[in-house]
């Protein structure tokens, strides 16, 4: 009897298991028992807190441009500018092309699109860390122009960004130029954040008509020293509207080239700016444009000239410290923004004479004949290698690149990007001849 219960139990055994275990009713194998799953909440909980964090900085960069687009240039934060400056709160590259689009969507414009634009996408993908690098730099980006030109000086990629540069620049010359060079006027009417490039080979008249705006933008108009003859002139006539979004910058050769002049628009009334450049056969100038004082109509016409007093002294001729130009660029290292920095070069030296008897240097390319008489220079100061240029009448078709001379000269520019103009240069070496 016992024999015959334990045999019942071990063939019953599994009979009782196949009933009491939960089966698919597609297969006889058991059902597998599932924890909770829980990788969509978690992935949507975080995709929700960076939404939130992007959101964060996004306003952080609005209020920035926003709060600080009435105060002094000195002061204002254009959006690549506000970017830079909360750049340490974005972790990939997918938040900074976030929050650029939101920028755009909003009226403030790509802060990425004059760098992209004028290099040839030379930045793609590298967004994040052009920020970094700019975060952490010496000198603080505020303005479009802070970061234009810390991208040709010192971020990592400055060589491939002046390769693309210098291709977009050549495209546009190419495809434009015979637009732009076109005789008479015409109107440029900017609506935002960007860069006009106009070529001007004698004369033209230029009217700047921007748009009023939703957004604080800085539209820069860059006048191209490449093929312009000396003494060209270009009139530039800006009217903008009751509105203090717009600002215009002028500048010499290039967006990142020297600020000639800034015009920005007023929320109490319309601005009108009118003002002429000429070239001076290196770079691009602002004329001085004196304004004659006409005596009141009740005055007594002067009918008798004064008596002869003798010719008239001649002025002193202005002349800087300076032994080199190596001291001048020396003196100005340091000084930001970009828009000090011209200040101090057009107090301290503009318009001003070298010491005599002048810079020691050697000739860096072949020289280049300008219109009239004139000729252009491109030289290297010996021992510290800066570059002037010089614009002289003397003939110096003689000279090659490596003969040594001695220049001096009247200063027409110092540039940011560490070289010297001078005008009216006196050369002298062995295959110069004598003015």
């Amino acid at each position: 009897m016992l024999w015959t219960m334990l045999f019942a139990a071990v063939i019953g055994l599994p009979f009782y298991y196949m009933l009491w275990t939960p089966k698919s009713p597609l297969t006889t194998e058991p059902i597998a028992h599932k924890e909770p799953f829980v990788g969509s909440s978690v992935k949507f909980s975080e995709s929700s807190e960076i939404l939130k964090a992007r959101r964060s900085t996004l306003s952080k960069i609005r209020d920035q441009v926003f709060s600080t687009k009435d105060k002094p240039e000195s002061e204002k934060f254009d959006p690549i500018g506000a970017l830079v400056k909360y750049s340490d709160e974005l972790e990939t590259e997918t938040d900074v092309k976030w929050i650029c689009s939101e920028l755009e969507k909003h009226g403030f414009g790509n802060p990425f699109q004059q760098l992209e634009a004028s290099s040839q996408h030379a930045l793609q993908g590298e967004w994040l860390q052009f920020l970094q690098e700019a975060r952490v730099g010496t000198e603080e980006i505020r303005s479009a122009h802070d970061a234009l030109v810390f991208a040709e000086t010192k971020w990592s990629g400055a060589d491939k960004f002046k390769k693309g540069r210098d291709a977009a620049l050549e495209r546009l010359r190419t495809e434009d130029r015979r637009r732009i060079e076109a005789s008479g006027s015409q109107t440029i009417t900017p609506s935002g954040f960007g860069n006009t490039e106009i070529w001007v080979v004698k004369k033209l008249t230029v009217y700047i008509q921007p748009d009023a705006g939703i957004a604080p933008y800085t539209h820069m108009v860059s006048l191209i020293t490449k093929d312009a003859i000396i003494g060209a002139v270009i009139e530039i006539i800006i009217e903008i509207p009751q509105s203090a979004n717009p600002t215009i910058e002028i500048r010499n050769g290039t967006y990142s080239g020297t600020l000639l002049d800034t015009v920005s628009g007023s929320s109490g009334s319309k601005t009108h700016q009118k003002s002429s450049y000429h070239f001076n056969g290196t770079a691009w100038v602002k004329s001085l444009q004196a304004s004659p004082t006409l005596p009141p109509k009740d005055s007594p016409a002067v009918s008798a000239k004064p008596p002869f007093a003798g010719p008239a002294p001649a002025p002193k001729r202005l002349t800087i410290r300076e032994k080199s130009a190596e001291e001048i660029l020396v003196n100005l290292k340091g000084i930001t923004p970009s828009y000090r920095f011209r200040e101090k070069v057009e107090q301290l030296y503009l318009g001003r004479w070298t010491r005599e008897p002048g810079w020691q240097a050697t000739v860096r390319a072949l020289p280049s004949k300008l219109s009239g008489r004139s000729w252009f220079c491109s030289l290297q100061e010996v021992g510290s290698g800066t570059h002037v240029m010089a614009v002289t009448v003397q003939d110096v078709s003689m000279l090659r690149p490596g003969d040594s001379v001695t220049v001096s000269g009247r200063i027409s520019d110092v540039s940011i990007l560490e070289d010297v103009s001078l005008e009216d240069a006196v050369l002298s070496g062995d295959t110069v001849p004598l003015p």
